[in-house]
This record gives C-alpha cells, structure tokens and sequence, in this order.
C-alpha cells in the first residue's frame, strides 16, 4: 500500500512540473516554473505555525490557547488578535488544515500563489489551495531523512488520497512533532507522532517541501 502510494504520488508530482513547464490550451500563460522552500524560509514557516498553537486569548474569565479550528477558516493571527480585543466572538473566527498552511506560508512569502488544476489541460494559480491540490501541486516529496522543520506532512483518508495537512516543527528518527488546525481539538495544537509507529502508518500519507515561484520569494 505504502509503496503504491509512493508511484502515484511521483506520478502526478511529474505531472505537475510537465504542466508547469507547459502552456494552457486555453492560450493563457502558464505558472511561473517552481523551485523548494530554503530551509532558512521553511524553519520561518514552522515558526509562524507554532505562534498559531501557542495563541492565547480571553474567554471570559477564562484563557484559551490556539487559534480557533474553522472549516473552510483564513483568520490570520493579527486579524485574529485585532477582532478579538474589539469584542468579537473568537468562534466565529479560525482556520482549518490548509487554511492553516496557507495563512504562514503566506506570512513568509508575501504575495504567495498555490497552484490548482482549473482543468483538464493545465494549471492556475491561486492565493488558496486545499490539502489536495498542496500534496498533487505544490511539493516536492521528502523523506524523513532530508525533511525539515516547516516541511508539510500529509494524512490520508479512508481512499487513501489526502486528508488533511500540518506543518512539522521538529524532527528526529524517533519523532516527529508538528503543528495542525485540529477538528477534533477544535483549534490548532503542536502534537507528534512516531514514524513507524501505527499513528504514523495508518494516517501519514506523505512529506513534501512547498514549492514556490522563482520569483516569489526565498529559495534553495
């Protein structure tokens, strides 16, 4: 299973950089070529991620900890903090997996696009992108070897495609610790889990490095 997941990862990764490199047949332009994250820009991503775990904010009398889960939720950590201290309810505002994801990327490479295939013929860019379209589009695999920290990781669902994402904040061969916008939690938490272990075999599906414009910001 592991390893049939890995060929039809590869497969649509290279598929990717063929439409990349490529010209939609609509006549429209094609997406600048992609190149990974640097590590200097990923450790900066892994920290963003971590201050969204680590939030903390009045509720009542109360103080909670970890910005909000919201399905389908872009709240950014100032937007957050802003609405907040002006009265409004922290429920009504948060982020989800990807939501999560495209938020810190975001803050570490302004103006940062996700690319998504719009159709059949090629790829579109986007200031959004599920978890899907980051794990087919928008990363080069990694290993737990050469991973590190701001690198995504992948869960899969009951198909096996990909469910869900999180950003990984520290690695060793005996754990990996990482930061996602939890619906079960209901707000974003720095957790881990252990590579080989039956978490780890069950619900991770993969690793990947973002990968970003040329022109868009720190590179490798």
């Amino acid at each position: 299973m592991a390893r049939s997941m890995r060929v039809r990862r590869a497969a649509c990764l290279g598929l990717a950089a063929v439409l990349v490199l490529g010209v939609h047949a609509t006549g429209q332009q094609a997406p600048a070529p992609r190149e990974p994250l640097s590590v200097e820009a990923a450790a900066q991503a892994a920290e963003e991620a971590l201050s969204y775990a680590r939030l903390s904010y009045p509720v009542g009398d109360e103080t909670q900890q970890g910005m909000p889960f919201k399905l389908a939720g872009q709240t950014t950590l100032q937007e957050f903090l802003d609405a907040v201290q002006a009265g409004a309810d922290p429920g009504s505002m948060g982020v989800d997996a990807s939501g999560l994801v495209v938020n810190v990327y975001r803050s570490v490479v302004p103006g940062l696009t996700f690319l998504w295939q719009a159709t059949e013929s090629g790829l579109s860019e986007a200031t959004d992108a599920s978890s899907q379209a980051l794990f087919y589009w928008n990363v080069d695999a990694v290993d737990l070897a050469s991973a590190v920290p701001g690198d995504l990781l992948f869960f899969k669902g009951r198909s096996g495609d990909p469910q869900g994402v999180a950003i990984i904040t520290r690695l060793s061969p005996e754990r990996v610790d990482f930061v996602v916008a939890s619906a079960r939690a209901g707000k974003v938490v720095e957790t881990f889990a252990r590579p080989g272990g039956t978490y780890w075999q069950e619900n991770v599906l993969a690793m990947g490095r973002l990968l970003i414009p040329q022109t868009g910001g720190p590179s490798s």
